[in-house]
């Protein structure tokens, strides 16, 4: 899944995409692919919630052994830097929540147990 929200003068707007990966870690098949325009209340939303999640002063990566689960990787550009996070399997906190949030925006329905 790779979700990307580009703010400019018109608005923002969530792209969002779905790769087949059910024949291992090859990603060049998306199977959906979609457009969202933000309101103005989702994008406060999300502005907000970007903000309290303390992304910028997040470290880029943290030690997280294990033989299973997905890397959550969430990049920002801005005029003012780059920055990169990227978390294994994350099932808490402000970073989640974020990356969950950017989900919801993009109208995409998954059960509980999909994500990992």
């Amino acid at each position: 899944m790779i979700i990307r929200i580009v703010k400019d003068d018109n608005g923002a707007d969530l792209i969002f995409k779905v790769a087949d990966t059910k024949q291992g870690n090859d990603m060049d098949t998306i199977i959906m692919e979609k457009t969202v325009h933000l309101s103005d209340r989702d994008w406060k939303t999300f502005s907000g919630s970007f903000n309290k999640s303390g992304f910028r002063d997040m470290n880029n990566q943290v030690l997280e052994l294990g033989f299973d689960g997905a890397q959550w990787i969430l990049e920002v550009a801005t005029p003012a830097g780059y920055n990169v996070v990227c978390r294994r399997s994350p099932d808490k906190g402000e970073y989640y929540d974020l990356c969950l949030l950017m989900i919801h925006l993009s109208g995409y329905r998954f059960k509980k147990s999909e994500i990992y």
